[in-house]
């Protein structure tokens, strides 16, 4: 069997809060510059905290909160020449444990902060084969 693997690179799709939130955290880790910043601890302390799919507060500066075993949508999108035609899929899937995103930082408990990258590891891949198109979405702790 033969299997042509695809590496995907982020991209902003159109939808819901929930799914914008799911690819802030896996635009955080697309960002390189994000290592020479300090972590703003105070700032960090004073900021909302808002549990994933809960309406954003006003402004634009907030926590978003993922409770472990808590079921948020993951959803996919096909478009591009290639298709005959666009398709949304959406499903509920929930982290093993909690965790907490503010920009380019991350947290299992919300008072311990790190870069991201330094907390979580994301890949994007997926392939052609026999049986079809398989897309797989890793998320590991780094800890």
């Amino acid at each position: 069997m033969t299997i042509t693997k695809i590496e995907t690179r982020h991209k902003s799709f159109a939808g819901s809060n929930t799914m914008k939130y799911l690819l802030l955290l896996v635009a955080l880790f697309f960002i390189g510059c994000s290592t020479i910043q300090s972590i703003p601890t105070e700032t960090i302390q004073k900021l909302p905290i808002v549990r994933v799919g809960d309406p954003a507060p006003q402004g634009d500066e907030y926590i978003v909160y993922y409770p472990t075993g808590y079921l948020f949508t993951l959803e996919l999108q096909t478009k591009g020449s290639l298709f005959a035609s666009k398709k949304k899929i959406q499903t509920k899937i929930a982290l093993d444990k909690e965790l907490y995103l503010y920009k380019y930082w991350a947290s299992h408990d919300g008072i311990s902060w790190k870069n991201s990258h330094e907390l979580l590891d994301v890949s994007f891949e997926g392939g052609f084969d026999i049986s079809g198109l398989a897309v797989h979405i890793t998320l590991e702790k780094k800890e």
